[in-house]
């Protein structure tokens, strides 16, 4: 009977494939750290969180995901991936607001990869309870803790302007130039603000046709909202398009919190991990 090693596996391999764990590749380092630190590390022993490039085939990103997926299930290993939704490179199907449409497409690529919703993972990093805790910490604007409704209403109001942010990058990326920053806009306090800013700024050479490609962005984005939801139905729905690193950054910049909270808000929401990231997981690796 052939040794395993002769059919060509590693070492590696052979330890996930008969130790009866599964492989979660995922794309970045502040990923692997919340995935694997905060919100799933009750399931170690059944689940290994992996970086792409620290796989078997050793390329970063979604790439590399969707590579050591394959790869590794040729061999046998359980593997499965998570890519956030902005590494999808058809801007217009990131655009598409119908979940079930989006789910099954992306499905249909590869049911072992799953792309997210939300438009990446700070976007699961919204939670006004957390954010509250940070501002009341951070104690620059009063101790006085408001409630999740006034938090949550907050965050939509920077979701509002964040469509303009997303439309404008969106814009960019198509016409081949430099995306705006996380931060650009972050102390400007309504849309019309934020995009007089675009317009003095990397707006400035545009012509009337590229300016009404960037308001059919603004509509294809504003999709994504729930007008007549609730605030927080509203902020999550929204959350599929904005982009949740600007949004954070909005957020701390206004209370001047200096530090990178992201793994302090990924701590605080570990004993309520998004649902929808929670399910799919454990679809994965099922309770024994």
């Amino acid at each position: 009977m052939p040794s395993i090693r002769g059919r060509g596996l590693s070492t590696a391999q052979i330890g996930s494939r008969y130790a009866n764990r599964v492989e979660i590749f995922v794309e970045g380092v502040d990923d692997l750290g919340i995935y694997k630190n905060y919100w799933f590390a009750n399931i170690s022993d059944r689940a290994v969180f992996k970086l792409a490039e620290a796989g078997p085939v050793p390329i970063s990103g979604c790439t590399g995901v969707e590579r050591n997926v394959l790869h590794q299930r040729a061999a046998g290993v359980q593997a499965f991936g998570l890519i956030d939704r902005d590494a999808i490179e058809d801007l217009d199907f990131s655009c598409t607001p119908d979940d079930t449409t989006f789910l099954s497409e992306n499905e249909n690529k590869n049911p072992n990869i799953y792309y997210t919703l939300r438009w990446e993972l700070e976007n699961y990093l919204i939670d006004a309870i957390a954010w509250e805790q940070e501002r009341v910490n951070a104690k620059t604007r009063g101790d006085g803790r408001r409630t999740p409704d006034v938090v949550m209403a907050e965050i939509l109001s920077h979701c509002d302007i964040l469509v303009a942010h997303a439309a404008a990058n969106a814009l960019l990326h198509s016409l081949g130039k430099a995306k705006i920053g996380d931060g650009f806009g972050a102390m400007a306090d309504t849309r019309a603000a934020f995009e007089a800013l675009l317009l003095s700024g990397p707006f400035k050479d545009l012509n009337t046709e590229q300016l009404t490609l960037y308001s059919d962005w603004k509509r294809k984005i504003e999709a994504f909202d729930l007008p007549h939801g609730t605030v927080e139905q509203r902020v999550f729905a929204m959350s599929r398009r904005i982009h949740g690193k600007a949004l954070i950054e909005r957020f701390f910049k206004k209370y001047s919190i200096q530090d990178d909270k992201r793994f302090s808000l990924a701590g605080r929401i570990s004993n309520r991990v998004p649902q929808e990231i929670a399910n799919r997981v454990h679809e994965w690796v099922p309770a024994l």
